[in-house]
């Protein structure tokens, strides 16, 4: 009975990968390239939680062929914004979140400073809880935004950008990356 539908199912989620791969060979424009990896990068990484190592595999070679794409066209964005709420499912299995922030690192950067200042606020939240290389990025990517957020003049505490008084390990973390930063040996 039920071996029959994984069967199924896995030979579905080959075919649905297949043609992902297709639909990104057809990709000419940046816009057509943007718009496929905007809707199927977020559910394609989901399939590395897969218990089928075929379809694992088939993964990983959509992705090998996916960042060339991506490295090669600087202007195409990435669904960061989807890409971190994936990363902060707590039921995400470690080998979908690892695979996750590599292309919130990739997208992040090159999204538009305005986008960067509005997901701040959610790369901060995102480190709660995560491995410590991975914290590291996330700050990396933080830094350099934080130099374009608008604060405002008067230290209201309801008008600040990062609600930080209800996160003292997040604030901890933050000045303890900081002061990283700034002791670093410059060279």
């Amino acid at each position: 009975g039920c071996t029959h539908m994984s069967i199924m199912e896995v030979s579905m989620d080959s075919d649905q990968l297949e043609r992902v791969f297709l639909r990104l060979g057809h990709a000419e424009t940046d816009e057509q390239l943007q718009n496929i990896i905007s809707k199927f990068l977020p559910p394609v990484l989901l399939k590395l939680s897969s218990t089928q190592e075929g379809v694992r595999k088939k993964v990983m070679e959509l992705l090998v062929h996916l960042n060339k794409r991506i490295k090669s066209r600087p202007k195409i964005q990435l669904p960061v914004e989807t890409l971190l709420v994936q990363y902060q499912d707590p039921s995400a299995v470690s080998f979908v979140t690892n695979f996750t922030i590599i292309y919130v690192k990739m997208g992040y950067p090159r999204l538009p400073v305005e986008k960067q200042c509005e997901l701040a606020p959610t790369l901060l939240t995102a480190m709660e809880g995560k491995p410590q290389p991975q914290q590291d990025s996330l700050m990396h990517l933080l830094i350099p935004t934080l130099f374009h957020m608008k604060y405002p003049v008067e230290s209201l505490k309801a008008a600040s950008p990062f609600n930080l008084a209800e996160k003292p390990k997040t604030v901890q973390l933050l000045l303890d990356f900081m002061l990283d930063v700034l002791l670093m040996p410059y060279g």
